[in-house]
């Protein structure tokens, strides 16, 4: 793991210790990173108000945008792609992310890590119903619980209405089993 994933991994972990608060908004429709990545929200007001709402694809981009991993015009460039195209096309989108998506096994099958999302790696779900589109993206901790479960970083998750919410922990098997059919998981563009 680079320095890098594991800096925007420690910063999400410490937010979601604290349950830090940001205003959550569907994809596309909160004005937070895309109006960063247009220069007409500044990145200390993403995610503070309802107007620079974010959604869960945008967080770990705020926080490599934050660290200076990220930027406006990489953004401006992924935003513009993605609104050019159907969900079923987004779903394959990801290839700016630098990797192939990694399509989640059952950890008992297969031996060893291979299969499990490594430490900074953001992990994607699918949603029955949602023609093939992500439907909600986390950050994996490159650890498991007591139970053996995937830890990872979440915000957002399962909301549909706009609203401040806070930043916290979750794991891949509790996130999938509110309805998800797919996850898969690949590195980050800052690896």
């Amino acid at each position: 793991m680079s320095v890098k994933t594991d800096n925007v991994i420690q910063d999400a972990e410490t937010e979601a210790a604290l349950a830090t608060q940001y205003w959550w908004a569907p994809f596309l429709t909160g004005a937070g990173m895309t109006g960063w990545a247009c220069n007409t929200v500044t990145l200390g007001n993403v995610g503070t108000t309802a107007g620079d709402a974010m959604a869960c694809f945008d967080y770990p981009l705020l926080l490599a945008a934050r660290r200076g991993y990220v930027t406006q015009a990489q953004l401006l460039k992924l935003y513009q792609d993605l609104l050019g195209t159907t969900a079923t096309q987004r779903a394959g989108l990801f290839s700016y992310w630098g990797y192939k998506l990694s399509v989640w096994r059952d950890w008992k099958a297969i031996p060893g890590s291979y299969w499990r999302p490594r430490r900074g790696d953001l992990v994607f779900f699918t949603a029955a119903g949602a023609d093939g589109d992500i439907n909600h993206v986390v950050l994996a901790r490159g650890s498991t619980d007591v139970m053996g479960r995937a830890q990872v970083v979440s915000f957002g998750q399962s909301l549909s209405t706009p609203q401040s919410t806070a930043v916290n922990f979750s794991t891949v098997e509790q996130i999938k089993q509110a309805g998800h059919i797919a996850v898969k998981f690949t590195q980050p563009l800052w690896a």
